[in-house]
């Protein structure tokens, strides 16, 4: 389109916008005298029109074969890789069309946030919201980046929590992750029967492995694994995955009826795990914290086995009333109060094999002081 031609597409957003201006300044100064004019809002709708329109554009970005008019100087002010991009001497500075090897759903929705600074997440699919965060990681819009990590978290649910834990672990969410990992936390036993379990990436599947807070049965956790390699016939990334599960925490029965007919651990392997189970006193547990959580009474069947039960001051129900003073056993528990130090011990001791040890104390230390993993 010849530059004519724009000068003749009609008149130029700058104008309206311009009279909206004058008017506004002759209403307010008429009325309280305001030397002060806020426009943004008009500012903002007028800049939006020219989102994607050839009116005064001067390059053209080509993405999935669709051609998306832009304008140099309105991208470069919003963004330093544009910037770089557009005006850094590069090959694109001079280039009216520009490819682009990116997802177009998800540029669409950036350069309507460049334009307008809005962006309407809950109106986008989760695969497009993903890729608008990827875009705004990768062209330095921080801002927005940090807004839609935050949305993410609030959505969050086992449909999602493997992608979104896949994208923030590749863009180095920091954050995000963590968030993604605490889910999983809580979830384990459902996410490992999900069927996104098997879409993880090598890197978030074994930091998802490697964590003591990731509490199910381990015989659970291997078959998920077992899946996965099913699914991933990469031998590096199997042999890599495979090494995080803790064989040793598993029963004879369940190394010999399930690890060993799957073939995916050799025998070597198979009889270091057996060894492990049967002669180190330190095992690789998994465990779960429940802060502020009061094992130690009627409702998870304690008996006392040491000292005598007494009342808290101002009392509580009798479902939680008796408190030990000394040590107690529970189903699942082991539980100590020590009073003289100021806080309460306690330990989840689950019946299945390998979920035995996790102590902590207070408000999410382990025992031995070390902290406790999240």
């Amino acid at each position: 389109m010849s530059s004519q031609s724009h000068k003749m597409a009609g008149p130029h957003p700058l104008s309206a916008l311009t009279a909206a201006c004058n008017a506004s300044s002759v209403t307010k100064a008429g009325i309280a005298g305001c030397e002060e004019i806020e426009l943004t809002g008009r500012f903002s709708e007028q800049m939006a029109q020219l989102c994607m329109s050839y009116d005064y554009s001067d390059v053209t970005f080509i993405v999935e074969d669709e051609k998306l008019p832009a304008h140099r100087v309105i991208l470069a002010a919003r963004s330093e890789y544009f910037r770089a991009l557009l005006y850094g001497g590069l090959s694109e500075s001079t280039q009216h069309e520009i490819h682009l090897k990116i997802p177009l759903k998800a540029f669409k929705a950036l350069l309507k946030y460049i334009y307008s600074g809005s962006m309407s997440l809950s109106q986008m699919k989760e695969e497009n919201i993903l890729d608008t965060l990827g875009l705004a990681n990768q062209y330095g819009f921080t801002d927005l980046e940090m807004a839609i990590s935050d949305y993410l978290r609030q959505v969050l649910s086992l449909n999602n929590v493997c992608a979104i834990l896949d994208a923030a672990k590749l863009f180095g969410l920091e954050g995000l992750t963590n968030v993604c990992h605490s889910f999983l936390d809580r979830n384990a036993g459902e996410i490992l029967q999900h069927e996104t379990f098997r879409t993880l990436s090598e890197d978030s599947i074994c930091s998802l492995l490697l964590r003591d807070s990731f509490f199910a049965p381990e015989v659970q956790i291997f078959q998920a694994v077992y899946d996965w390699c099913k699914c991933n016939a990469d031998g590096r990334s199997v042999d890599n995955v495979v090494s995080k599960v803790r064989f040793s925490l598993m029963t004879l029965e369940q190394l010999l009826g399930v690890v060993r007919p799957s073939g995916i651990l050799d025998p070597d392997h198979l009889l270091d795990a057996i060894a492990e189970k049967t002669a180190s006193t330190q095992l690789p547990y998994r465990g779960a914290l429940w802060p502020e959580e009061n094992v130690a009474c009627n409702k998870f069947n304690s008996k006392i086995i040491q000292g005598e039960v007494r009342s808290e001051a101002g009392g509580k129900s009798d479902e939680c009333a008796p408190v030990p003073q000394g040590r107690v056993e529970s189903a699942g528990f082991w539980y100590g109060h020590e009073p003289e130090r100021g806080h309460r011990r306690w330990l989840r001791s689950w019946h299945h094999p390998g979920l035995q040890r996790f102590e902590a104390v207070g408000r999410g230390e382990r025992a031995d002081g070390s902290g406790a993993s999240e």
